[in-house]
C-alpha cells in the first residue's frame, strides 16, 4: 500500500513538473457600423460577431470568426443564427495581435460564391482599410466602413479558460495528507 501511494505521488509530481501551461483561449466580440451610408446598396446599421481562439500576448489566426447580428435590411442567405465566416471557401487574412487581453491589431477576410450569380458572401475586418459585410448573396446590399481596425470595435467577451494547474496542486496536497495519516496509523499499530 505504501509503495503504491509513493508511486502515485511520484507520478503526479512528475506530471505536474512536465506539464506545459496551456495558452488561454480568448473570445472577443466585434461590431462594424456602416459609416459610408451613401453608396448604392449601402445598408445603415451595425453587424456584430465573435472572434474565437486567440491567445494572449501573441499574434495568430482566429480559430473561428462569426457574424451574430446584422441589420434587417442587409438580409441573409443563411439560416437564422450564428454565421461562421471561417467555414467559407476563400479565406484571406486571418491574423490578430493580443497584448494583455486586448486586441491591438488584426485583420480578417473571407468570402464565398460568385458575385454574378447572387450567392456571394463576404466578411472583411480591417481589409485595407475597409470593414465590409455582404451576407445576402448579392453585391447590391452591403454594410461598409472605411475606418479599418479602429472602427472594428473589438472587445473581450470572456475571461481566459486556463489549464486547471491549481486543482492538480490541491490533489497533490490531499494525497500527501492521506499518506501522512496512513503512515501515522501504521506506526501507531506497530507500537501497540
Amino acid at each position: 500500500m505504501m509503495r503504491a501511494m509513493k508511486l502515485a505521488m511520484l507520478v503526479l509530481a512528475f506530471a505536474e513538473a512536465t506539464a506545459g501551461q496551456v495558452q488561454a483561449s480568448l473570445i472577443f466580440e466585434y461590431s462594424l457600423t456602416d459609416k459610408i451610408g451613401s453608396g448604392f446598396g449601402s445598408v445603415a446599421g451595425t453587424v456584430t460577431g465573435k472572434i474565437y481562439g486567440l491567445s494572449d500576448n501573441s499574434t495568430g489566426a482566429a480559430s473561428q470568426v462569426t457574424i451574430e447580428t446584422y441589420p434587417a435590411g442587409l438580409g441573409s442567405i443563411f439560416a437564422p443564427g450564428s454565421i461562421d465566416a471561417t467555414a467559407w471557401t476563400l479565406q484571406g487574412e486571418n491574423s490578430f495581435t493580443v497584448v494583455a487581453g486586448l486586441v491591438t491589431d488584426g485583420s480578417f477576410s473571407a468570402n464565398q460564391g460568385d458575385p454574378l450569380t447572387g450567392d456571394f458572401v463576404q466578411l472583411s475586418i480591417n481589409d485595407g482599410p475597409y470593414n465590409f459585410v455582404i451576407i445576402r448573396g448579392v453585391l447590391a446590399l452591403y454594410l461598409e466602413g472605411n475606418d479599418g481596425f479602429d472602427a472594428a470595435n473589438i472587445v473581450s467577451a470572456s475571461s481566459a479558460v486556463r489549464e486547471p494547474t491549481s486543482l492538480r496542486l490541491v490533489g497533490l496536497g490531499a494525497l500527501g495528507l492521506v499518506t501522512g495519516v496512513i503512515r501515522r496509523r501504521r506506526q501507531t499499530k506497530a507500537a501497540v
